[in-house]
């Protein structure tokens, strides 16, 4: 919980093993254009879902609310995007989806653009390299979502919270988790 009292939670989907490696690829040839690091480079593989605040986190343990909002979605990679934000540009994948119940409706929160970063806030003349170089590339893939990752803002970081299962059913880990690299 932060100096005010409210936590702070980040929804996201961890993509299976073939959608990690490409992203991973990607990065690397980003880097080796770039001749350089940048934002994000070593951050995990995620998609975005969104972010959410509150002084509790009960719902997020609240069986009935669980059985209604997570059900099992198909989700699409498709093909590379950019985001925009002053003069830097964010490189990342597209993503799409049908969530049978949005989390956001139920949560009351905005959602956010799902992607998945593959390089973060590059200044115009890195995004031009890496952009030339990327293009080109065309990538699709589906996978089958039956996990919600949730994490949690902690000091200097977002640590793995809970693994919501999107199955329909009650049970979920809620055991701690092992920290991971800020992704924010």
């Amino acid at each position: 919980m932060n100096k005010f009292g409210i936590n702070r939670f980040f929804f996201t989907i961890i993509p299976p093993q073939p959608v990690q490696d490409f992203v991973s690829d990607l990065k690397k040839c980003v880097h080796s254009t770039l001749g350089h690091g940048f934002q994000d480079e070593f951050s995990p593989v995620h998609i975005a879902l969104f972010k959410y605040s509150n002084k509790t986190d009960y719902s997020l343990y609240d069986p009935d609310w669980l059985a209604a909002a997570l059900l099992p979605f198909d989700i699409r990679v498709k093909g590379l995007g950019i985001f925009k934000h002053g003069v830097n540009r964010t490189i990342h994948l597209q993503i799409e989806y049908n969530s049978p119940v949005p989390l956001t409706t139920l949560l009351n929160e905005e959602p956010i653009i799902p992607h998945i970063i593959i390089a973060r806030n590059l200044d115009s003349d890195d995004f031009a390299k890496a952009w030339e170089k990327l293009q080109s590339i065309s990538y699709n893939n589906y996978f089958h979502c039956n996990t919600i990752t949730v994490l949690k803002k902690e000091p200097h970081r977002w640590n793995q919270h809970l693994a919501l299962p999107a199955t329909g059913n009650q049970s979920f880990d809620s055991s701690p988790c092992m920290s991971i690299e800020s992704i924010i």
